[in-house]
């Protein structure tokens, strides 16, 4: 009798349990995202309700951007993909954008770059795609650490390489290893969206087990005739059991002709290693491309304007954060119009001086006098003004 009493008691408290455990996380299911939208609209700095809604879940904050690690896919043999659930102080973005990741890693403070790799979606999941990198202090922690249910600090999103608002008819993407990820992100807008623009997709790699996302790339290709995809490895991986029947070797005239005939007219998207970034843009200066139509996506001060030859001019907009090149013949003011920006401007002749900025560095031409500037800061007239070599700007 006492034996049946006790298992009697033992199941009722286990019940019990269950019954609190679900009340509890019905409880929190509704509570912590009415919490955290509720956050948005607070950025105080109270550590004790910071630890107490942190208790409830780990993604609330009052300041910090958080998200949880929801999934993680393997795209080859040595990239990831990490989705991610942010909390509400992430806020939207453009494809295209990119995220820094706030991490501890042996007891230091690192901080690391990534694009995103989704598109934005009503699921309110993000991605960053990230390569195993030889001796990546960051990369490697990420791959070898990181676990669904991790929790990781991050930025909002930002940045400037993105589809501009007036969607071109045609547009030239081309990507080198990791750095699809970012032109990645605004294929998969389009596609979403079924926009009516041409695409051709020109990726590089090293061998073809190196690309990554190429699945979804040739479904994509082949269920949307406007998307027109190329790949070009450098080897072919010694494999027999993966017959290479594509372009090989490394980034040429000869094969951006061949995909994208109409090239030198094209809105270009371009990310990828410092090298072959240079490559790439040399290549478009020496074909006569229309370089102030190139938009392009680092995270290393590698590429720098020694990437460009003499005749190309580099503008730096430092607080929008977008850069532009061009070989043509433009005014700065036409040059930010061109990024998408907006600048305040009245008569576009040097004369009333509404458009009067701060250059912060470089050298201008006046067109109307056809006098250079000094390299150091000034206020100039961007609408009457041409950049000459590279120049920043305070806009």
């Amino acid at each position: 009798m006492f034996a049946v009493a006790s298992d009697f008691i033992t199941d009722l408290g286990r019940q019990v349990s269950q019954t609190k455990d679900k009340v509890w996380t019905g409880v929190t299911r509704r509570v912590v995202p009415a919490l955290d939208r509720a956050s948005v609209r607070l950025n105080a700095d109270v550590p004790v309700l910071e630890a107490a809604i942190g208790r409830l879940d780990a993604t609330l904050s009052l300041r910090a951007v958080r998200a949880r690690v929801e999934a993680i896919h393997d795209e080859t043999h040595d990239t990831k993909t990490y989705w991610l659930r942010p909390n509400a102080r992430f806020g939207t973005f453009r494809a295209g954008a990119h995220v820094t990741l706030h991490l501890q890693i042996g007891g230091r403070a690192v901080e690391r770059t990534y694009s995103l790799s989704s598109a934005p979606r009503t699921d309110g999941l993000v991605s960053i795609t990230v390569k195993r990198v030889a001796g990546g202090h960051v990369s490697n922690w990420l791959a070898d650490t990181l676990r669904p249910g991790h929790v990781l600090t991050l930025s909002a999103p930002r940045g400037e390489f993105v589809l501009p608002n007036a969607l071109p008819r045609k547009l030239l993407m081309i990507s080198g290893g990791s750095g699809i990820t970012p032109v990645m992100s605004i294929l998969r807008k389009l596609v979403a969206e079924s926009a009516a623009c041409d695409v051709t997709f020109l990726h590089f790699a090293r061998t073809p087990r190196d690309i990554i996302f190429r699945e979804e790339l040739e479904r994509i290709s082949q269920a949307h005739p406007n998307v027109r995809l190329a790949f070009c490895v450098e080897a072919d991986g010694g494999t027999r059991e993966q017959a290479w029947t594509g372009a090989q070797g490394r980034f040429c005239p000869e094969l951006l002709q061949e995909t994208a005939p109409d090239f030198r007219e094209l809105d270009t998207f371009l990310c990828g290693p410092p090298a072959f970034m240079r490559c790439v843009v040399q290549t478009l200066e020496r074909e006569k491309a229309d370089l102030s139509k190139l938009r392009y996506e680092r995270f290393t001060t590698e590429v720098d304007a020694s990437m460009f030859s003499d005749q190309v001019t580099r503008l730096r907009f430092v607080r929008s954060g977008f850069e532009s090149v061009s070989n043509q013949p433009r005014t700065i003011l036409e040059h930010a119009e061109s990024a998408g920006l907006a600048p305040v401007f009245g008569c576009r002749a040097g004369n009333c001086g509404t458009c009067r900025s701060r250059k912060l560095s470089g050298v201008v031409v006046d067109v109307t006098t056809g006098l250079e500037s000094q390299p150091g800061e000034q206020f100039i007239y961007p609408c009457v003004s041409v950049a000459r070599g590279c120049v920043e700007m305070d806009l």
